[in-house]
């Protein structure tokens, strides 16, 4: 493909700043637009938010079961109102929870016992492409076996957060051949490319900052893993908040877990692969795919 065939829709669009359409715009005009209206965010809102009792998660958490549907997308939707111009509706973007019991517990067994279990995902390549009129990008969340609802919830609406922008990311970017390939640094071999930790790293700091919550998206984690599986200089990045020696030290456990990223090594690694198993991470890090 030698041309861009969504460049019509993003001339279309392209002086406002509310309306999206799916796979019509550069990555960079949505990493620019998300960040103005983050930052533009009205106080009512913020303050509605709070007086609504959404930043006590023990109140939520004696009023209802953390795991409820009803909890899920009350976080959803005021989140989706806020930072995301109430872009996601129920036609392009559905919550999953994945629980430990029931019908879909398997699915969950499987994923605890994976050597990359993770908190939550985001489809990469959303139903519909390139039909834009029936797109869907579903976000699943995987029940955690902690204790504590607090804990529960706390996490949850970490994973909610991280998916939410993986989701906008991959809905609303051009989906053309040659576009991706432009793309390619920006969006990240796992979509955390500058882009998303851009995106994710403001989003971190204004729900902790202003709306009283104490999250964190798995920004060291997943930057780390982004920066292990391409080879990055860190002279070359920009780490923003990230302290580098701990990026550091999450990149050499991704080289010693996973090997050379090349897959040149791959004899090597698998000499080593009941060894490293038997390995614990010094420090837990969330996982998000």
């Amino acid at each position: 493909m030698s041309t861009c065939y969504y460049r019509a829709h993003r001339i279309l669009t392209r002086s406002s700043t509310t309306t999206w359409k799916p796979f019509a715009h550069h990555l960079g005009e949505v990493e620019r637009k998300f960040l103005d209206n983050i930052t533009d965010i009205d106080e009512d809102q913020i303050n509605q938010f709070r007086n609504s009792g959404l930043s006590n998660l023990t109140t939520q958490c004696n009023s209802m079961d953390p795991e409820s549907y009803q909890v899920f997308h009350r976080y959803f939707n005021v989140f989706n109102r806020m930072f995301f111009f109430h872009s996601f509706n129920r036609r392009n973007c559905t919550i999953r929870m994945i629980h430990r019991d029931g019908d879909d517990s398997m699915e969950w067994e499987a994923n605890k016992d994976s050597l990359e279990e993770v908190y939550g995902h985001t489809l990469r390549e959303p139903y519909g492409r390139p039909h834009r009129e029936i797109v869907h990008c579903p976000i699943t969340i995987f029940q955690r076996p902690w204790d504590t609802p607090e804990s529960r919830l706390k996490s949850y609406i970490e994973t909610l957060l991280h998916e939410m922008v993986d989701a906008f990311i991959v809905t609303y970017t051009c989906g053309c051949e040659i576009c991706q390939e432009l793309f390619a640094q920006e969006y990240g071999q796992r979509g955390h490319g500058e882009t998303w930790h851009a995106m994710a790293t403001a989003l971190e700091e204004t729900v902790t900052d202003r709306l009283g919550i104490d999250v964190s998206l798995g920004i060291p984690a997943a930057m780390s893993d982004e920066w292990y599986r391409t080879n990055a200089d860190l002279d070359g990045v920009d780490l923003r908040r990230l302290d580098r020696s701990s990026i550091e030290k999450l990149i050499e456990q991704c080289w010693f877990y996973n090997g050379d990223p090349s897959g040149e090594n791959d004899d090597d690694n698998d000499d080593n692969e009941e060894s490293d198993a038997s390995e614990d991470s010094s420090e837990e890090e969330y996982i998000y795919d």
